[in-house]
This record gives structure tokens, sequence and C-alpha cells, in this order.
């Protein structure tokens, strides 16, 4: 079984092996459907059949950006709801919108915590704290799996969906959960693929995202650039000994005649 690679993909599903880990991070197995249906899919539109299923990891939000500068609060809780609209518009393909944002919209990411609700403002400064952090996103995710259970989400042929899969990074050629707030990437299968609205937006196509060719960084470019300019530097004739040959080659033609008790 080969995993899910970056593209769009028709009839999956969400695999009864996603589980929150040992690390208290969420782990959503997607999978493709196996069944008689799916095949037959493949058959008329003459697609390769491929059993697919790859584990998209929900890493706890860091406490520092890319560039190792601290965050505030107000990054974290930015963190934390992209994360809650990824599993939102997951949620949505078993149920309805109100019924998701019951389950994990609002505060509810702190619900269950022991947290009396007039004290959230205080909670979310905890937030610079990693346990505590740890403790929500942990929670916000168990709830999201719950609702999933509740819906019988986990391997229901009845209840496949499609999804575009950009690639992780511009070097890296893995798949990922888009992170898109505006975007549709999720969708049931009851939408026609003429109907679809998922498709590759114009900034992840001038990223490469859409295809899993990495590629490369700047700091790689640069590094390249510099070591063919070392090449160049080393392999390009030497100027003083051209300079030297041709001044040789003249003292030679004006030297004189050797005198015949030479020759």
């Amino acid at each position: 079984m080969g995993l899910i690679p970056v593209g769009i993909h028709n009839n999956l599903v969400i695999s009864e092996k996603s589980k929150i880990n040992d690390k208290g991070s969420l782990e959503l197995v997607i999978k493709s459907v196996e069944s008689p249906e799916a095949i037959l899919a493949a058959l008329v539109s003459n697609e390769v059949y491929q059993a697919m299923e790859s584990n998209f990891r929900f890493f706890l939000p860091g406490l520092t950006d890319f560039n190792k500068n601290v965050k505030s609060a107000a990054d974290l809780v930015k963190d934390l709801t992209v994360r809650r609209h990824q599993l939102s518009k997951s949620a949505e393909l078993f149920g309805t919108k109100d019924e998701v944002e019951k389950a994990i919209g609002g505060m509810a990411m702190f619900e269950g915590l022991g947290i009396a609700p007039e004290a959230y403002g205080k909670a979310v400064g905890m937030l610079l704290q990693e346990d505590f952090l740890k403790k929500v996103d942990t929670n916000l995710c168990t709830k999201f799996l719950n609702f999933l259970k509740a819906k019988n989400a986990f391997g229901n042929s009845k209840a496949t969906f499609r999804a575009k899969f950009p690639r992780g990074s511009k070097t890296k050629t893995f798949s990922s959960i888009s992170k898109s707030t505006f975007e549709t990437w999720f969708e049931p299968m009851t939408i026609p693929a003429a109907a679809s609205k998922i498709e590759w937006s114009d900034y992840e196509i001038a990223e490469g995202l859409n295809h899993a060719n990495p590629i490369a960084s700047d700091a790689t470019k640069a590094a390249v650039t510099d070591v063919n300019k070392a090449k160049a530097l080393f392999s390009a004739p030497d100027a003083h000994a051209e300079s030297d040959k041709a001044e040789v080659e003249k003292m030679a033609e004006e030297a004189p005649t050797k005198p015949p008790l030479f020759n």
C-alpha cells in the first residue's frame, strides 16, 4: 500500500487507525477505499488503481517561529485556530456546521480541563507554558476524534470524500493537510467531479506545491551558485600565464642570431 501522493484524490475515508499518540499529537490516517465501486470507477476513468494510506501527524504548535523568535499568546491562538479550522473542515464531511461548531468550535478546546468559563481569558496567557499548550491541543484533537466516532466516520465507505494534498514545503516531497482558511480542500464524493470546488490556487502553483518535485531553497541555490563560481575560478585560463607566454615568445623573436661558431 503506497502513501497518498501530492495531488487531488477521490474516494477517500478516514481510517480507524486515527488516534492520539503517546506524545499527545493527533495522527489522522486517511486511506483510499478498497471497494468494488472504487475499483470500477478507476477502470471506467482509465486511472491506475492503487490502494493508498497516509498518516498525517498534527504536531504540537511550537513556542518559537521558524526564525527562533518567541511567539506571543496571540501567535499561539492563531496556531490553534488554524488547527481547529483544519479539523472542522474534515468534521463537516460527516456532520452539519452547527454540530461541528458545538463539538470543537468556540471555547471547546478549553472545556474539560477544569477551567471555569470566567477564567478563559487567563487561560489564553497560559498558552505560553508548553505543558498547558499541549493539554489544550490534545483536548481539541480528542474532541475531534470523539465527534468522528459518534458520526461513524471511521472507514465508512458510504461517506467517501475528495481531497487536495499539497506538498509539505518547497523542498519536501511528501503531501500534507492544507492550512488554507479560504479554499475548499475537502468535499464529499456526492459532489460530482464537474462541480468540484477543489483546485490548485495561484499561490500553490507559483510555489510548486501542486506537484511532488522539490524546488531548491534560496540557500541551496546560493550554495550551488558559489560552487559554480569557484569551479569557474579554478578552471579559467591564468591571465598572467598567457601574458608571460606572450612575453617569452616576443623575446625569442628578438633574440640575436647565433654566431656560426655555435652552429
